[in-house]
């Protein structure tokens, strides 16, 4: 029975500190944890709003010199490979894609070892999986305009996530996921993703490099 840290390994959640210590988030996290992951969540929210700037300046109408300045901001907050490109994102798709970018960090937190270094137990992560997995499905709900096809390709599969996770025995961890629903989790996240992505939310930096961190292969 694999666990859900070797199946995530598949996948594309939290970077170490300059120590090499994973910094502990979650309900049993210390201060310094909290103001780590919330700077984190800052780069994330950051960058999404960088891509909004330059969606609003172009709809808008707005005079040529100030067009440049939102674009260079967006494209010097975005990873290497899209620097050429500023983001454009669906607006109505910000709340789902911010919130699973959130998930896909306490993922990364998780494969790389948040419950052994002492942050959390594996009771509170179990549950913060599920918080978070739930404030996707619910941002992604009721979504209307042009975001209405990514929000509903979004909502089912944060719903099927959530379906594996409320499958769970009382007693099971993360750990405890048998190998065929790890790989359907890491492939649901993989489609949220890929929806957020083909709509102007590509994987934020801080969510690439905390992959990394964790030894997760793949974006």
């Amino acid at each position: 029975m694999a666990d859900i840290r070797s199946a995530s390994r598949d996948l594309p959640l939290s970077p170490a500190d300059p120590s090499g210590r994973t910094q502990p988030v979650g309900s049993g996290a210390s201060d310094a944890g909290r103001a780590w992951r919330g700077r984190r969540l800052a780069a994330v929210v950051s960058v999404v709003v960088s891509g909004l700037l330059v969606l609003t300046a172009c709809s808008s109408g707005g005079d040529s010199a100030q067009t440049p300045s939102a674009s260079s901001m967006a494209s010097s907050a975005m990873p290497s490979a899209e620097a050429s490109a500023a983001p454009v994102g669906v607006a109505e798709l910000e709340p789902a894609c911010l919130a699973y970018f959130e998930l896909d960090l306490f993922i990364s937190d998780y494969a790389a070892g948040i419950v052994a270094d002492g942050g959390m137990n594996e009771k509170q992560a179990k549950a913060q999986y599920l918080t978070l997995v739930k404030k996707v499905v619910a941002a992604s709900n009721g979504v209307s305009g042009d975001g209405a096809e990514g929000a509903k390709r979004i909502n089912a599969n944060a719903k099927k996530m959530r379906k594996v996770i409320n499958g769970l025995a009382k007693k099971a961890t993360l750990g405890d996921i048998p190998a065929k629903k790890a790989d359907k989790l890491a492939l649901q996240a993989s489609r949220i993703q890929a929806a957020c992505a083909n709509n102007g939310f590509p994987l934020p930096e801080v969510n690439v490099q905390a992959r990394s961190d964790a030894g997760i292969s793949g974006t």
